[in-house]
């Protein structure tokens, strides 16, 4: 299920994103016990947090997440839940951080050295190593982690309305598309042999720098999505979606498979496509079911 959430401003759309995140670290309960199944906690109606196990959060690159870095730091820097979270990142180019195109050199710049997340909490992609070996070791480096989050395209079951169980390396990704409409994970999904590690190495296809990002079947179990959609440029990704058109893509088929995908635009590239005979200025954001 996809939602979509629109607003009138950048700076609202990055408000909203974060208070999305901070909603799912507190709807999301890990189970304690390996031999404990997701039944157990429905019989027994309990919730337990599984002790040393912090929420994890896949990051993306691109200009759009970078925008929100900096929101977070000018917004929310002193914000306790940040210490809660695992960070991870979901593509990075094998570059130097200091280069501008190391997506973890960006997110350090303009968020995370001015914070006071433990540096145990944040797990960057290495540059240092040969590809495969740094493959390797962020593979091993991973969380397994299983349990119960809130899922609203459960309520219609009448046992245990909402609640879904998962078995994933993340609890939610936070996403990016460049303006060519590409995720970087997705730049060569269609690839044979199908990856067996939960990252693998990637060039892209304009540029040829390359990248060592999650496969699309470690997305595809991160149980919830977030998505942020700014400009112009990004209106026909929202257009695909809501018409089923170019279900051929990758990125088009990733959002229409996945079970929980929280969409975040400005106003104006939805107030066209789902209210044209609107007359009026909109002074709360709309949340849609695609």
């Amino acid at each position: 299920m996809i939602r979509a959430h629109f607003y009138h401003t950048q700076e609202a759309v990055f408000e909203g994103i974060t208070q999305q995140l901070f909603k799912h670290i507190d709807t999301t309960r890990f189970i304690a016990d390996p031999h404990h199944s997701c039944d157990d906690f429905f019989y027994q109606g309990v919730f337990l947090h599984q002790e040393g196990v912090q929420f994890a959060l896949a990051l993306s690159g691109g200009e759009t997440t970078r925008k929100l870095f900096t929101h977070w730091r000018k917004q929310h820097l002193s914000n306790q839940a940040w210490n809660s979270i695992d960070y991870y990142w979901i593509d990075e180019c094998h570059t130097p951080y200091i280069n501008k195109e190391s997506n973890f050199g960006e997110a350090y710049r303009r968020f995370f050295q001015h914070s006071n997340i433990n540096p145990s909490r944040i797990h960057p992609i290495h540059y240092t190593q040969q590809p495969q070996e740094e493959i390797e070791r962020y593979a091993s480096q991973l969380p397994h982690s299983r349990g119960l989050y809130y899922d609203p395209t459960r309520y219609y079951t009448n046992d245990y309305p909402c609640i879904a169980p998962y078995q994933s390396h993340f609890h939610c990704a936070i996403l990016d598309i460049d303006d060519n409409g590409q995720i970087t994970p997705l730049l060569n999904s269609t690839t044979t042999p199908v990856p067996t590690t939960p990252y693998h190495l990637l060039q892209h296809p304009q540029t040829r720098q390359k990248h060592i990002a999650a496969t699309v079947q470690t997305i595809r179990e991160t149980p919830r999505i977030i998505l942020p959609l700014i400009g112009k440029e990004k209106a026909q990704i929202i257009t695909d979606l809501y018409h089923q058109h170019n279900t051929h893509l990758p990125h088009i088929q990733l959002l229409m498979e996945h079970p929980n995908v929280h969409i975040f635009t400005d106003n104006k590239e939805l107030e066209t496509l789902i209210y044209p005979n609107r007359k009026y200025v909109q002074t709360t954001p709309d949340t849609i079911h695609l």
